[in-house]
């Protein structure tokens, strides 16, 4: 079922969609379907941007960005792992928490405000 995911893009999006539902039902209650979609969509491209394809590791990515705020990945303890090549795609979410403390995920809460599921609308300033 996992190898399915990760080569139909249709389905992957629905399972995670079916995830952030059952998980996140407090967040995303109310939200139009085109716009949670969309924001599914994001998760998974910025998921595919740091090298992640298994169908497991994107959902755990999109879910992440649920949990904590959309682009916990932008932060400079957290993008330099997920950016390394030397990590290998599988191993990338594991390295980030084994290699990240408490106070950086606080931290990452702490501007949640500022962030967005939507890159483009991002201040060019902001990268």
């Amino acid at each position: 079922m996992l190898q399915m995911l990760e080569t139909n893009d249709a389905l992957l999006r629905t399972a995670i969609t079916k995830r952030v539902r059952e998980q996140y039902a407090e967040l995303v209650n109310g939200l139009p379907n085109d716009l949670l979609d969309e924001m599914i969509e994001n998760g998974i491209q910025s998921a595919r941007g740091y090298g992640l394809t298994q169908a497991e590791n994107i959902t755990e990515f999109v879910l992440i960005m649920f949990e904590v705020g959309p682009e916990f990945h932008r932060h400079p303890r957290i993008r330099p792992i997920l950016s390394d090549p030397t990590i290998a795609a599988e191993e990338k979410l594991k390295v980030m928490f084994d290699r990240t403390p408490d106070q950086v995920w606080d931290e990452i809460v702490s501007v949640l405000y500022r962030q967005t599921w939507f890159p483009e609308r991002r201040q060019p300033n902001e990268d």
